[in-house]
């Protein structure tokens, strides 16, 4: 019975969580530690009765191992490039134990699938994902064709769908741009105002160091920065959740069996 029980409570739990942390992480770009903590607990709690039912551990080792390395693999490698916060790679781990097998379909509308649900969990998001920051290139290059211009070559395309352009002294008063951060890196030098792009490692020390320099009228109130939310990623895995309870891992399966010819 326990068996039978599991797969809703794997993506039960696997929602609520996701519930909480992707409004949080879309609202302020954060993620609360303590529910971060509590879904992986969970997750290694959900983990663990499906090794005490299990009817072939072998089976259960190798659709672990395979979702482990994808998931918090790809989040880790993020992270380690600055590109993400740890919370992120805690929350795909926590994913990757609760739906790391295709019986957790069983509580979704398709009933049953092939796939583990957490890779096409990360795998929808990353799909969506992508969309909307191709829709932000595009508003990009046709509202501020003039500003990409001044951008160097090298950070242009990874700028454009990424990043806004404000005026500084907006960004300093809205409290729009409360969680956004600055892709430019300012030094005072000896030669005036150094400006340097930097995409990876956004982070609040940025943004109070712009606010400094905007108070002190270094950088001009009517210079332009580029700046970005950052991407929500753990609302996009949210995202990816609701997909994979409609639809299943049935879209990639079949593109997977046509490709391949099967």
């Amino acid at each position: 019975m326990l068996g039978e029980l599991l797969p809703l409570l794997q993506v039960l739990s696997s929602t609520l969580f996701l519930l909480v942390l992707g409004a949080e992480d879309l609202k302020t770009r954060e993620l609360s530690s303590r529910v971060v903590y509590a879904y992986l607990s969970t997750g290694v709690v959900l983990y663990v009765l499906t090794l005490l039912t299990a009817r072939s551990l072998l089976e259960v080792l190798v659709y672990t191992a395979f979702t482990l390395a994808v998931a918090p693999g790809f989040f880790f490698v993020l992270y380690k490039h600055k590109f993400t916060g740890d919370g992120d790679v805690y929350t795909s781990l926590a994913l990757g134990l609760a739906l790391y097998h295709p019986l957790a379909y069983r509580a979704t509308l398709v009933k049953q699938g092939v796939l583990p649900p957490a890779l096409m969990v990360v795998l929808y998001a990353s799909i969506t994902a992508a969309l909307y920051s191709l829709l932000h290139g595009v508003l990009n290059i046709l509202r501020h064709r003039d500003l990409l211009a001044q951008v160097p070559a090298k950070y242009k395309a990874l700028l454009v769908v990424t990043a806004t352009p404000v005026k500084a002294s907006e960004y300093a008063e809205n409290p729009k741009y409360k969680h956004y951060y600055p892709v430019q890196v300012f030094e005072v030098t000896s030669q005036g105002l150094e400006v340097k792009f930097n995409l990876a490692g956004l982070s609040d020390t940025a943004r109070e160091r712009v606010l400094e320099l905007v108070g002190r009228s270094i950088i001009p109130r009517d210079y332009v920065l580029w700046v970005t939310p950052g991407l929500p990623y753990v609302f996009y895995m949210l995202l990816g959740l609701v997909v994979v309870m409609l639809l299943g891992d049935k879209p990639i399966y079949h593109l997977l069996a046509k490709i391949l010819g099967v």
